[in-house]
């Protein structure tokens, strides 16, 4: 089975090759979840040739530059046993804004952690890795931006790879509304993507959760959100180089107490399901799911008990949208999250475009 498909088009007189690029995240220890974690193993396995790179969430830096974390060794072997390129995750320790602030501003602390990256990479014989640095301020952009060109520098000197998972933004400056102007601030504004475009190999758009916990109910991704994104995103970083974040998961909104409030009110509660959860769910309570034709995305709202609950699934249909736009834009592939969670479809999907 070909491991790629292979998008031609021409360039005024020039001919350019893409291969379109099937990137898998794994969470760490899979917790409270051990049934997602026996599914994600099983779907390494079965469908290793479908998948070019193995993205785990695996490593941690704290603010003295200690790396911390560890790999399951079973996904390991079968990875490399199905000669599927390995590009663990690495994350600044709880995405807390002060530790990476002061790791950010400690030269021997990035250089302790730049060290001890590439003797992983070299003991386990990774391709290389990908930054996944969260909940930064703004105010921290250009120390993120020269530690990033930095650790890229030597990485590639060293001969390894090196990615970045950007939270998307889509502004230049702070937008007018509180909350998206607090969400740039305290998370989507640290990210220079001309420099940081520039300093990797490719760049994955987290383009997902545009809806969550601290929203209303509504799609994980819907696909004007997911189309703006990659607009915006064109204009600093060549489409060779982007791959396109997408939620292997269901986005489940319920009605419970709200613990943190002293009056303990009811709220609208937001969980990630598996694909397999949230069908199981949906057939228990007979629920027929609706199609959103702008969004495409299919959706359930529902009453239990009562209780609006709210459904948002991520399938084969809203991922053959996205797939259809990263051919549209000839981007470099997906990126998904995460193993384990998906519709099983999406791979008959997957196995089809593999053999055009």
């Amino acid at each position: 089975m070909k491991k790629f498909i292979i998008l031609l088009f021409l360039s005024f007189s020039t001919i350019q090759v893409y291969a379109f690029e099937n990137l898998v995240y794994t969470l760490r220890g899979f917790p409270g979840d051990l049934t997602q974690g026996t599914i994600a193993i099983q779907d390494l396995k079965k469908h290793a040739s479908q998948i070019n790179i193995l993205s785990s969430q695996a490593y941690s830096i704290d603010d003295k530059g200690i790396v911390v974390g560890t790999l399951n060794t079973q996904m390991v072997q079968i990875a490399k046993n199905a000669h599927i390129k390995q590009m663990p995750l690495v994350a600044n320790t709880q995405f807390d804004p002060e530790i990476v602030h002061t790791f950010l501003h400690d030269k021997a602390a990035q250089d302790r952690a730049i060290k001890s990256l590439l003797m992983l990479c070299k003991q386990n014989q990774f391709e290389g890795i990908q930054i996944d640095f969260e909940g930064m301020s703004f105010l921290d952009k250009d120390d993120f931006t020269q530690f990033y060109q930095n650790i890229s520098n030597q990485f590639h000197t060293n001969g390894f790879k090196i990615a970045i998972a950007i939270v998307p933004v889509l502004t230049d400056s702070p937008p007018e509304t509180a909350y998206l102007r607090g969400r740039y601030e305290k998370w989507t504004g640290v990210y220079d993507y001309k420099k940081l475009g520039e300093s990797s190999d490719f760049v994955t758009l987290m383009a997902y959760d545009h809806h969550g916990g601290i929203t209303p109910p509504g799609p994980m991704a819907g696909i004007t959100w997911d189309k703006a994104i990659i607009e915006y995103a064109l204009k600093f970083i060549p489409p060779e180089k982007i791959s396109l974040g997408t939620p292997w998961r269901v986005g489940y909104w319920y009605t419970g107490r709200n613990t943190e409030s002293s009056a303990h009110s009811l709220g609208s509660i937001e969980v990630d399901l598996s694909y397999e959860d949230a069908m199981r769910l949906l057939n228990d309570n007979h629920i027929t799911t609706q199609w959103n034709d702008e969004d495409k995305v299919h959706f359930a709202i529902y009453r239990n008990h009562f209780l609006y609950e709210y459904m948002y699934l991520e399938d084969v249909d809203s991922f053959r949208a996205k797939v259809d736009l990263v051919t549209k834009y000839k981007l470099r592939g997906v990126s998904n999250w995460c193993l384990g969670g998906e519709d099983p479809r999406i791979w008959d999907l997957l196995a089809k475009l593999s053999n055009n």
